[in-house]
């Protein structure tokens, strides 16, 4: 005969095994969630490929050394240049009569296109008068003198003149053109009324007879 422990045990095993049947078929399994397919990737990850590096920016190349040491010549000449032209201008400004009187602007200053005209002139009175300079004087001296002849050996004595005005005038826009007309029609009358005085030599005339 069983006794009480054995039909313990046989009605333990059959009440779990019912509990485990009721939980089957009650509750079913849930379904394993799938993965999303993995998403291909443009740079190459998914691939096995590896991912190029980016390319760095073109450098610019910088400025050369020649170029350097020419621009600061640059500089430095307009700087001496600028420093000249008010020395000059200073000068020419506080001698004469009404130097004292005599107040003109910055801003109407032309100090520096008088200190090219006094080069020129001093170029010119070198070449003309003097003969000198070398071959830039000879050149210097035969063109003047093929152009306006006899009139080339007053030219340093107006550019003196030109000096003086452009250092203690103001600058004058509006009476600009009436001053260079007048000049020119001034100087092409003196230099008619030479020509004809000298005898009208013309072209075929040697540059000698021109240039008298």
């Amino acid at each position: 005969m069983p006794t009480d422990r054995y039909r313990r045990r046989v009605a333990t095993r059959a009440g779990g095994t019912r509990a485990r049947a009721q939980s089957r078929t009650a509750v079913p399994r849930a379904a394993p969630a799938r993965r999303p397919p993995a998403k291909s990737r443009s740079n190459g990850k998914a691939s096995g490929k590896k991912k190029a590096p980016a390319k760095a920016p073109p450098r610019t190349p910088g400025r050369p050394f020649t170029l350097l040491i020419v621009q600061k010549a640059i500089r430095l000449t307009a700087r001496l240049w600028l420093t000249a032209a008010a020395f000059l201008g200073s000068l020419v400004r506080r001698s004469g009569r009404g130097a004292r009187d005599l107040r003109i602007d910055k801003a109407q200053q032309r100090d520096g296109a008088a200190l090219a005209t006094l080069g020129a002139t001093v170029l010119t009175a070198a070449a003309v008068w003097f003969h000198a300079a070398g071959p830039v004087g000879r050149a210097i001296s035969a063109v003047l003198h093929f152009l306006v002849g006899v009139g080339a050996v007053p030219l340093p004595l107006f550019g003196l003149g030109a000096t003086w005005r452009l250092v203690r005038s103001p600058s004058d826009p509006d009476s600009r053109g009436r001053v260079l007309i007048g000049w020119a029609a001034l100087a092409l009358g003196g230099l008619g009324i030479v020509h004809l005085a000298r005898g009208v030599p013309d072209f075929a005339a040697a540059d000698n007879a021109m240039g008298r």
